[in-house]
């Protein structure tokens, strides 16, 4: 594992993990001098991922999954999926300069997130890509205010 590296769990997790062997091996680690502070363990209510271990590979990215199980934002999140770092979901994109109406670049990019949000009978999956703070593209954008702004801000 690599230092920055945490892994988030459920606190229900020893009957989410189905296999024996899995969960004595889980449990081994966690307890290991080594990696102690590594393994972040979550309310199984705020923890709304149908993935049973999830791993940070940074400091943002460890932020961005605190603030997804805040209960203020569990409240209002249906679930939340973490794309593995390449090759999870591409999604194709162009670039178009201001002053111009050609196609400059046409690339893709991996999302980290996908979370879905309910509510009355309308379902809002957000699409997150998080982008060093020197690569953040400037965005007009009209800030829905039944948005947890903790998951705006991280």
């Amino acid at each position: 594992m690599r230092r920055d590296t945490s892994i988030f769990y459920s606190s229900d997790y020893k009957n989410e993990i189905v296999h024996e062997d899995t969960k004595a091996l889980f449990d081994e680690i966690k307890e290991d001098r080594d990696f102690r502070g590594a393994f972040i363990e979550k309310n199984v209510y705020l923890f709304k991922t149908p993935v049973d271990l999830i791993f940070s590979t940074s400091r943002p990215e460890e932020d961005f999954i605190r603030n997804l199980c805040k209960s203020e934002n569990a409240e209002v999140i249906t679930a939340w999926l973490k794309s593995r770092n390449q090759n999870f979901y591409f999604i194709e994109y162009s670039l178009t300069r201001q002053d111009s109406t050609h196609t400059k670049k046409q690339q893709q990019f991996n999302p980290d997130f996908f979370i879905l949000i309910k509510q009355n009978d309308t379902e809002y999956i957000i699409v997150v890509e998080r982008l060093k703070k020197m690569e953040m593209p400037v965005m007009k954008t009209k800030q829905n205010t039944n948005t947890p702004k903790s998951i705006l801000q991280a």
